[in-house]
């Protein structure tokens, strides 16, 4: 085992992470870091795409789920021996990451753990929220280091209490390189044409109107019906606004009921590749 061998533990690895790790794996071998990744299985209703085996450093435990998507990465404390660093994200339900946490005080062979997240959220609208914002704030100043995703998720945690020496903004954001890339390669006339089927339009130049495009999970936590309120609210304000949206979830039926009463929405499913 490397001496310097870090393990980045997530629940499952969806494909949008691949970039993002293989580019962590090359930072880190410059460095003379070994970096592992574990990750399980996803749950069937949760429509993601799991690629732990596009990685060649990635290896695949078992998760076991209970209610409320409470879950046990089995077997996580063999992979975790001779360890310098565990990278993982901060979630309440992750009962093996959580119990290495607390387990940290009383053990000496459990290595350190970083938690790469937006840091905890205040939320005292019900008294189950209040509760969990209190076990992952508490949780959340356990950690021995802070990968925040931005500089808000930083100033959250400073103000729960955590060490802001102990904090590194991570900038986490969307890898946009495809669809860039895409742009730049687009015909305009194929483009149009391809609009007019979609809308059934006859329109001359695309560029004569503004298209949003959205993709994303269609599940309750992403705020669906904020998002449908906006576009309408869009699509009042600006004549020539069209919508595109793009993804699967439990909440796919809601979309296609919107899509249904509103000819310049579309919506396409789940996509992927390029």
């Amino acid at each position: 085992m490397n001496p310097d061998s870090v393990i980045f533990v997530e629940r499952i690895v969806p494909n949008y992470r691949v970039p993002f790790f293989l580019g962590l794996h090359e930072a880190l071998n410059k460095q003379d870091i070994c970096l592992r990744v574990l990750g399980g299985k996803c749950l069937p209703q949760e429509h993601l795409v799991d690629a732990i085996h596009e990685l060649p450093f990635g290896e695949q435990i078992h998760n076991i789920y209970f209610h409320h998507g409470i879950y046990l990465q089995q077997g996580l404390h063999d992979h975790i021996k001779g360890i310098r660093l565990i990278i993982t994200g901060q979630e309440n339900r992750a009962l093996s990451i959580n119990r290495l946490l607390l387990q940290q005080q009383f053990s000496q062979i459990i290595p350190p753990i970083a938690f790469y997240d937006h840091g905890p959220v205040a939320d005292t609208k019900s008294i189950s929220s209040a509760v969990n914002y209190a076990v992952k704030k508490a949780l959340s100043l356990r950690a021995n280091w802070w990968f925040a995703y931005t500089e808000i998720s930083k100033c959250r945690l400073i103000r729960c209490g955590f060490d802001p020496s102990r904090i590194t903004v991570a900038n986490n954001a969307i890898d946009t390189k495809q669809i860039l890339a895409a742009q730049q390669h687009a015909d305009l006339m194929q483009l149009t044409s391809s609009y007019n089927k979609l809308f059934n339009d006859n329109i001359s130049d695309i560029q004569k109107v503004i298209i949003g495009i959205v993709c994303m999970r269609l599940v309750a936590g992403k705020k669906v019906d904020f998002l449908l309120s906006t576009l309408d609210f869009i699509h009042k304000e600006v004549e020539n606004f069209r919508m595109l949206i793009i993804g699967e979830g439990t909440k796919k039926q809601v979309i296609q009921n919107y899509c249904s009463t509103r000819p310049w929405c579309k919506y396409l499913g789940a996509l992927y590749g390029g």
